[in-house]
C-alpha cells in the first residue's frame, strides 16, 4: 500500500500542484505585461472594449 501512496503523491498530487503553479506564473507574467503604467495603453484597451460593446449592442438589436 505504501507504493500506491507514493505513486499517487508523485504522479497525481505533485503533478497537479506543479501545473497549477506553472499556470499561475504564466498568468502573472501576462498581467505584468498588461500593467506597464502607460496610460495610452489603458485608454487603447478601453476604446477597443467600448467599440466592441457598441458593435455587439447594435448587431444584437438588429437581430431581434
Amino acid at each position: 500500500m505504501e507504493w500506491f501512496n507514493r505513486f499517487f503523491d508523485e504522479y497525481v498530487v505533485n503533478l497537479g500542484f506543479d501545473e497549477g503553479c506553472r499556470r499561475a506564473t504564466l498568468g502573472g507574467r501576462l498581467l505584468a505585461r498588461l500593467q506597464d503604467g502607460r496610460v495610452q495603453n489603458y485608454l487603447r484597451v478601453i476604446g477597443v472594449a467600448l467599440t466592441a460593446l457598441v458593435l455587439f449592442l447594435i448587431w444584437g438589436c438588429r437581430a431581434s
